[in-house]
């Protein structure tokens, strides 16, 4: 008999933030997304998972960057960035 086992990794958006983007020289908004690293049995995943980086992408370039989810008091919902301009 044969265990299937392993890890995958999990991705997780809480949301959107503006940051200032090193490529562009401008604040510009950010896509923030978590990866966890998850075990599974049979590809049935045991727990949560363990966090394994925290990265922001800028929507203007496509640069990534570590980040971390403390830095930022509030994240929107992609669909209202999308809505607004970059003063507000």
């Amino acid at each position: 008999m044969f265990i299937i086992w392993g890890t995958r990794t999990r991705r997780e958006v809480p949301g959107t933030v503006a940051d200032w983007c090193p490529a562009c020289r401008e604040v510009q908004a950010f896509t923030i997304t978590n990866y966890f690293r998850v075990g599974h049995i049979y590809y049935i995943p045991l727990g949560r998972g363990s966090l394994t980086a925290t990265v922001r992408e800028c929507w203007e370039c496509g640069s990534q960057y570590h980040g971390e989810e403390e830095d930022y008091d509030e994240f929107l919902p992609a669909e209202s960035a999308e809505q607004m301009s970059m003063s507000d």
